[in-house]
């Protein structure tokens, strides 16, 4: 058997050397994410607790959303737990947090509140999370919020990786589609029928086969999305009944966000 000496001078020296060991090694969390459906990187091997060079931009429009996908990574050289934490949602923006790549467990909570820790990482390990943003309906245009996202060494609390989302609402883009335009006579002139994709405010103008005005069929009015119809009493701007022809109606619509569409169709008058 070996001797007692022997023992404790072997258990003396394994002491020794985890005590080198731990004094020698590093800690530092890497935070880095991916837009999901993106290819852009942001924050690999940065490392800074102001986001600088971290930092990235999306526009949403009220009612959309975006999602990252999120890497809490062990870039020391020693293992570590970290502490993830992240800015809460607000009248304008909600953020949930995730606890995988895919859906996960809820963990908002737990982040946004005294932090979410992960297990004991080797050095090079990484644990995949995600995040969602998403713009609340009804947020202003113009409305934005900074998401700050942090992960903290919990061997030594001091050392901290940051990104960072600023999120804001853009106007909206929805297409506008002005279709079925036709000119049917009547007794007391012409119906004009037309169709809206979404709502818009019309306005209408006869015109002669040379392209030159003949009239304007009343003030621009709102329409709702489907189908439409104004009517036209076949006289001109001086209230002069116009002469058996062919003529064009054209129609202009506009979205309240500025977008238009225009379409033209020929009506027949016959006296």
């Amino acid at each position: 058997m070996p001797s007692v000496r022997w023992v404790a001078l072997v258990s003396l020296l394994g002491f020794c050397l985890t005590a080198v060991a731990s004094a020698a090694a590093s800690y530092q969390p890497d935070l880095w994410m991916m837009k999901k459906n993106g290819y852009e990187i942001i924050g690999s091997d940065v490392h800074n607790d102001t986001g600088i060079g971290q930092t990235t931009t999306w526009r949403l429009r009220a009612g959309a959303q975006v999602s990252y996908r999120l890497w809490l990574e062990n870039d020391g050289t020693g293992r570590d737990a970290f502490t993830w934490t992240g800015t809460a949602s607000d009248a304008n923006f909600t953020i949930t947090y995730y606890s995988q790549s895919g859906a996960g467990e809820d963990l908002t909570p737990q982040v946004t509140g005294a932090g979410f820790t992960t297990r004991e990482l080797g050095p090079g390990i990484s644990k995949v999370v995600h995040f969602v943003i998403r713009a609340n309906p009804g947020a202003p245009v113009g409305a934005e919020r900074l998401f700050v996202i942090r992960l903290t060494s919990t061997r030594k609390n001091t050392i901290s990786d940051v990104v960072r989302v600023r999120a804001k609402i853009r106007e909206s883009t929805t297409s506008l589609q002005l279709t079925g335009v036709a000119g049917l006579p009547t007794r007391a002139g012409a119906q004009v029928t037309f169709a809206l994709s979404a709502p818009a405010r019309v306005s209408a103008r006869v015109l002669n086969l040379a392209g030159r005005p003949v009239a304007t069929l009343g003030l621009p009015r709102d329409y709702a999305p489907g189908a439409n119809a104004l009517l036209w009493n076949a006289r001109d701007s001086g209230g002069l009944a116009v002469p058996s022809g062919i003529y064009l109606i054209e129609l202009t619509a506009r979205t309240t966000q500025g977008t238009e569409a225009r379409a033209v169709a020929t009506l027949s008058v016959r006296r």
